[in-house]
């Protein structure tokens, strides 16, 4: 599901666009990347917003205490050596 048809579906629709909502961040002066605070704030470009979009209802409302939208999946892991991979024990030798 997109990002912004998500938000509708949780919060409903705003009045106007993003790029008037408080929550819109820049977070990226020279390069103009913004973010959502209630769909969540990342590194990645899994949370870039457009300023284009139809507001969600969450426009110009506080998020103070609020969980992000947007979870983050846990890193998995690798618990055991790929086949040819050099470890540390082996570089240390």
């Amino acid at each position: 599901m997109e990002k912004i048809a998500l938000m509708h579906k949780l919060f409903g629709y705003g009045k106007g666009l993003c790029k008037d909502c408080s929550n819109l961040l820049c977070v990226a002066e020279n390069t103009r990347h913004y973010k959502c605070r209630p769909y969540g704030i990342t590194h990645s470009i899994a949370t870039d917003w457009a300023q284009r979009w139809i507001a969600c209802g969450m426009k110009d409302k506080p998020t103070t205490g609020m969980n992000p939208v947007y979870k983050v999946k846990p890193r998995k892991d690798i618990d055991e050596q790929i086949p040819g991979q050099m470890s540390i024990e082996d570089f240390l030798r």
